[in-house]
């Protein structure tokens, strides 16, 4: 385990997907790649100030950075001199979702029966994703959520109304029962393989089957990351950062690095390395050994 200070406030951090760059954000306006083996970093770039930026997601080798918490959304070309791209203000609004695996940025379409992508690396539109026959009423407060394989599509249309679509064919396979308490799909994490959903009800973040509508676990530590291979889940907890068992609801493994309270957490692609950033200007990476 190391752990290192920023001087400032940390806003976000994630790997890239070669699991090779540690990035990390703070609230100086800048962005560093980290290399989690040597310890040794470099500034990537120097941002205008704007709340809640956070790289949320990190494309390719780690070129292309996605500041999904900005409105409109933000995305920068690291191959040489940082530069921010233009994107077509349809994938650049708040709920715009990063398929870091594909390299592309997905959208719910105008006609509000499909999902659309957004290529970074050619700059032009995709395929649609997904396509269903009734629209989304009320899209304007309308979230969705694809997972990491592209079999399981979660769309919020409104208010507990939520429903879960086989990707592949677009068909309703499951939705959660009326909520007497208000969803908040902001967040709302999905698990890689699509089974498992976090979401606040009312003040309380529960655990949800997926495409079943039934609740895990009431109420359920607030979710940071989930793992991408392994059932298991980095929450904050107690103050610190506990891996916890989304077959038991049970921390596997609980830290306390002297962070302050976990803000942000990112696994590795492969599973095997976390990093963690607190309240308290410093973030920690470690080895998960579950």
């Amino acid at each position: 385990m190391w752990s290192h200070r920023l001087s400032a406030s940390i806003r976000g951090l994630a790997f890239s997907s070669d699991g090779r760059t540690l990035y990390t954000a703070d609230n100086s306006c800048r962005i560093y790649a980290w290399d989690p083996v040597a310890r040794t970093r470099r500034l990537v770039l120097k941002h205008e100030f704007i709340s809640g930026v956070v790289p949320d997601g990190l494309l390719g080798t780690g070129r292309f950075l996605v500041f999904l918490n900005t409105d409109p959304l933000r995305v920068w070309d690291c191959t040489a001199e940082a530069k921010r791209l233009d994107v077509p203000e349809r994938f650049t609004a708040r709920g715009t979702q990063v398929d870091a695996t594909r390299g592309r940025l997905l959208a719910l379409g105008a006609d509000g029966k499909s999902v659309l992508s957004w290529d970074l690396e050619r700059q032009r539109r995709g395929p649609a994703v997904v396509r269903w026959n009734e629209p989304v009423r009320e899209r304007w407060r309308s979230a969705f959520r694809l997972s990491d394989d592209g079999r399981i599509l979660v769309i919020e249309a409104s208010r507990g109304q939520v429903t879960f679509r086989d990707a592949l064919s677009g068909a309703e396979v499951g939705r959660m029962p009326p909520q007497s308490e208000w969803v908040s799909s902001t967040p709302m994490l999905l698990s890689p393989a699509g089974r498992t959903m976090c979401c606040i009800t009312g003040y309380r973040w529960r655990l949800w089957n997926v495409p079943a509508g039934t609740v895990r676990f009431d109420p359920w530590p607030t979710p940071l990351a989930f793992h991408p291979t392994a059932p298991v889940c980095a929450a904050a907890m107690s103050g610190g950062l506990a891996l916890v068992s989304l077959q038991t609801g049970e921390a596997i493994r609980s830290f306390d690095f002297g962070l302050g309270t976990a803000l942000y957490a990112g696994f590795s692609p492969d599973g095997l390395t976390c990093a963690v950033g607190g309240s308290n200007k410093q973030f920690a990476v470690f080895d998960v050994d579950l």
